[in-house]
């Protein structure tokens, strides 16, 4: 089972997510080019610094970006966005395969 933990601050705001195990194929592929695609979209689009951490054999991505852990307002931080998107993304894919990915909030 995939396990996604995404990271809130103190004020609510998302600002990382991780990624840990394996399952079932297909949803596995569309976990990792979630988490993949908005990674490399907060590169691209934006100038926003992350933190970022996998095994290059699968089971395990993290990425904090660093301006929005202690942001107490993200309105106009189009990162924020990118990552909210990926949030909606595995939280579409949880309510299909339930027993294959369980998403959990963790304010850190």
């Amino acid at each position: 089972m995939i396990e996604v933990y995404i990271y809130k601050n103190k004020y609510g705001n998302v600002y990382g997510y991780e990624l840990k195990n394996h399952a079932d194929p297909i949803v596995c592929s569309a976990v990792s080019v979630l988490s993949l695609n908005t990674a490399n979209s907060i590169e691209a689009f934006t100038n926003e610094k992350v933190i970022c951490d996998y095994d290059e054999n699968g089971g395990f991505f993290h990425l904090e970006v660093i301006s929005l852990k202690d942001a107490i307002t993200v309105d106009d931080n189009p990162a924020s966005l990118l990552i909210n998107s990926f949030v909606l993304g595995v939280e579409s894919i949880e309510k299909e395969y339930k027993k294959e990915i369980t998403v959990k909030y963790r304010e850190v």
